[in-house]
């Protein structure tokens, strides 16, 4: 079976602000890679004090495939963010410099800014264009933003439409005019492994994410705070950044709390291992990385109940909170106090994100189209 040629897009991609951006984007093109011919484009734009800098790093034989990522730092990034079509000029500038400029599909991912820049990509070379969206926002975006009209006519035109989870297909398929849609989760590293737990005085508890909303770290904070004036003996390790994190810093609480800032995703394994029990608070969730990778380790989760989080948590595995402070104080109680089997933990979503799993979903739905 000859492998397709994709062109696969996107805007949020790791780069020198910001480590962890799209980690989860990369590995879906990681798993691309394995059945096709993929050049991944990425165009990052981030705030910076110089009115405006552009790097180009261009590499072949990537994980990603080729990789052209265009990396812009500037005063205006906001101006610059909302000119799509200026950044599908800069792609489309660097495409021209590589030995081929012939691609079977276009895949893009989020559709503020890629799905827009796919969209025309798709229109301009007569090729499938097949989206993947991630982003909790797009529902809002197709009704105010000033390129809503353009965002609808790329989803309804576009050959096919991924989603990560069951939940967001559900969720979103109410507000895009396209029937085509699939469920392709995003690939969590076999670096997750189980590890044998250290023994400590202290209940270790963790909390990963990119601190802004929808999360919610109030939720467990408050929670720890009130059970530390219980008596019980525990330490937080706190690990990402954003303005909630900023805000939590400046806060005193009763118990102590580990700042780590953003670590990559690949040195993230033994703090999983070490910890006992993962925090996850949010208001929504198309689908949640962070705590998939602490079931891999062995570590159970105590979770907000909303978006994509019952179908990964379970009795097995952890415990889900209702938006309620008491509800977090007793969730956090029943896993502390329950004994879990760290192999059935891992059991419980063990093969369901892998990169063989994955990429199987993607080639099934490019040999379709």
């Amino acid at each position: 079976m000859k492998k397709k040629k994709v062109l696969f897009i996107t805007n949020w991609y790791p780069n020198s602000s910001s480590l962890n951006l799209g980690v989860f984007i990369k590995r879906h093109a990681e798993s691309i890679n394995l059945i096709a011919e993929l050049t991944t484009a990425a165009i990052t734009i981030s705030s910076s004090n110089k009115i405006f800098e552009k790097q180009v790093h261009q590499s072949k034989n990537e994980s990603v495939g080729h990789l052209i990522h265009i990396e812009i730092k500037s005063k205006l990034w906001k101006l610059i963010t909302y000119i799509p079509y200026y950044q599908y000029r800069l792609i489309k500038k660097e495409l021209k410099k590589i030995d081929h400029f012939e691609f079977d599909l276009v895949q893009s991912n989020v559709l503020f800014a890629a799905g827009l820049i796919g969209a025309r990509f798709s229109r301009k070379l007569n090729i499938p264009h097949v989206h993947v969206e991630h982003w909790s926002g797009i529902s809002d975006f197709l009704k105010k933003s000033i390129y809503k009209r353009q965002g609808y006519n790329a989803l309804k035109k576009a050959s096919a439409i991924v989603c990560v989870s069951d939940f967001f297909k559900n969720d979103i398929s109410q507000t895009i005019p396209n029937d085509n849609i699939h469920v392709i989760p995003n690939v969590i590293s076999d670096d997750f492994q189980v590890s044998v737990k250290k023994e400590s005085n202290n209940i270790r508890f963790l909390a990963v994410a990119h601190w802004s909303f929808p999360k919610k770290p109030s939720l467990f904070l408050n929670a720890l705070s009130a059970l530390a004036k219980t008596g019980l003996t525990f330490e937080l390790t706190f690990i990402g950044s954003g303005e909630l994190q900023e805000q939590i810093i400046e806060e005193d609480f009763p118990f102590k709390i580990l700042f780590l800032g953003d670590i990559k995703n690949k040195d993230l394994v033994s703090y999983y291992q070490e910890a006992e029990v993962f925090l996850h608070a949010s208001s929504y969730e198309t689908f949640s990385v962070v705590p998939i990778e602490s079931l891999l380790t062995g570590t159970p989760v105590v979770a907000s109940k909303v978006g994509v989080l019952p179908e990964i948590i379970n009795e097995d595995n952890g415990v889900l909170c209702n938006d309620t402070l008491e509800d977090w104080i007793s969730g956090i109680q029943k896993v502390v106090n329950t004994k879990y089997d760290v192999e059935k933990v891992r059991k419980s979503v063990e093969g369901k994100f892998s990169m063989e799993t994955v990429s199987n979903k993607f080639n099934e739905l490019y040999q379709s189209l």
